[in-house]
Formats: structure tokens, C-alpha cells, sequence
């Protein structure tokens, strides 16, 4: 049961990407009498979803025609979900929060430094949208250490190689560092953006 339903979420995937990657005016994909949810209008029931070109353009208690049917009764059909919390930041992860539903990856606690090199890095080779907020502890790590970390969760490295209790972690910043990571934070802060997968 687990192993059809988990194939017929592939086939719901895989019928999105093809219908939003056709050139023109791509063929019909309708999502077939799933359980379809949306929390904003309150839509709780049993509709068929028609997309094209990547867009939702009807849903309908009455069954809808298109050239490509995918049956997803017993499913849910929702918006994509919003990880606000996601360290993995990395293809891998991405890709299993995508068969959970997530459409959007942000790392908002850690956070990454340099914001922008970050964005770069990510853009084109990403399965799902990905955020993140700019990381304080490696702008720190930056002025007081001369070290780029990126990502804490994905370059723990980094961290692990200045020792156990790394100085520009604990202690008060003076004058110079303060004015560095004002404006280093600022900087970030004014480059990064969500972005969008793809």
C-alpha cells in the first residue's frame, strides 16, 4: 500500500515537471479525484486539480478531462509546504523533503555566511525553492577568524578546526570587529533574497 502510494506521488511529480516544462502550450495535466486541501479557503473534499503550463486552472467537484490523468484518490492535494527550519540545505535533503510535500526550504536559524556566494552556489541545482537568513555566528567567525563557514550545518569543519571553544564565538566584540560585522551583516542582509528552484 505505502509502495503505490509513494509510486503514485512519483507519477504526480513527474507529471508536473513535464506539464511545466513543455514549450507553447503544454498538454492538460488533471489530478484526479484527490483529497484536496487548502488551508486559506478552508477546501477540505474530493476534486479534480487541472494544470497547465505549471499553473493550477480549475478545480471542480465534476471530473475533468485532460491528456494527461493522473488518479491520486486516496492522496492529499495541497499548496507546497514551507520548512522554516530546514539545516539540510543540500540536494539530498531537498529532494526527501520534496516527497513530503515542502516546496520551500528555509534555514532561518543558523542562517549561512556569505549570504550571496551561498545563493550562487545553489541556483540552477536546486530541486525545491531554499532560503536562508544571514548567519551572525559566521559573520563572526569571518571577522575574528578569517574563516567563511557557509553553512554550519552542511561545513561543520570549518568550526571544528579552530578547537573546542573557537574565541570569536564567546567573547565581546571590540570597536573594530563591531564596525566590521555591522556592515558585513548589513551587506548580506541587502544580497540575499529567497530564491526560486530551477
Amino acid at each position: 500500500m505505502l509502495r503505490s502510494r509513494f509510486r503514485n506521488a512519483l507519477l504526480v511529480a513527474a507529471a508536473l515537471v513535464a506539464s511545466s516544462a513543455c514549450a507553447g502550450s503544454p498538454p492538460a495535466l488533471v489530478l484526479a479525484a484527490g483529497r484536496v486541501m487548502d488551508p486559506e479557503s478552508r477546501l477540505d473534499g474530493i476534486r479534480w486539480v487541472a494544470i497547465d503550463s505549471g499553473r493550477i486552472t480549475a478545480v471542480s467537484e465534476e471530473p475533468i478531462g485532460g491528456r494527461v490523468v493522473v488518479d491520486v484518490s486516496g492522496l492529499v492535494v495541497s499548496p507546497g509546504f514551507i520548512n522554516l527550519h530546514a539545516h539540510g540545505q543540500d540536494t539530498g535533503s531537498a529532494t526527501l523533503q520534496a516527497l513530503d510535500g515542502v516546496t520551500t526550504a528555509l534555514e532561518l536559524e543558523d542562517g549561512v555566511y556569505p549570504v550571496d556566494d551561498w545563493y550562487r552556489s545553489r541556483e540552477g541545482n536546486a530541486v525545491i525553492n531554499f532560503g536562508v537568513s544571514v548567519s551572525h555566528l559566521g559573520a563572526r567567525l569571518a571577522v575574528m577568524h578569517g574563516v567563511e563557514v557557509r553553512s554550519l550545518a552542511l561545513n561543520p569543519e570549518a568550526v571544528l578546526a579552530l578547537g573546542p571553544r573557537p574565541d570569536g564565538l564567546r567573547r565581546a566584540a571590540d570597536g573594530t570587529e563591531m564596525e566590521e560585522l555591522v556592515r558585513r551583516m548589513r551587506q548580506d542582509l541587502a544580497e540575499g533574497r529567497p530564491r526560486a528552484s530551477g
